[in-house]
């Protein structure tokens, strides 16, 4: 799904697994020296999990930036590297949160 194109020249997409290496890339540029970097796997399990809410924003040159969300139990979301299983959106799972 293709959203509208904005008018600053970019338009919002479906987060897809072929486009996996462009959010990688965006992702080393944004956390650059910052030990946060998330694998390809783990976008993987976001989009298999819920597809519908895993966008890029792109534009004329490629993948400008990206949100994955899915669906969590309020103030309780898994770390980082966290696999979430599909089905599973129970408590408790490791949460970033102490």
């Amino acid at each position: 799904m293709v959203a509208a194109r904005h008018p600053a020249g970019f338009a919002i997409e479906a987060m897809r697994p072929a486009g996996v290496d462009a959010v990688l890339a965006v992702q080393a540029q944004a956390y650059a020296g910052i030990d946060v970097l998330e694998d390809a796997g783990l976008f993987l399990n976001r989009i298999r999990l819920s597809p519908r809410t895993c966008w890029v924003a792109r534009g004329p040159g490629g993948v400008l930036g990206y949100l994955v969300s899915y669906p969590w139990p309020l103030g309780a979301p898994p770390s980082c590297e966290f696999f979430v299983t599909t089905g599973g959106f129970r408590a408790p799972f490791p949460s970033w949160r102490k």
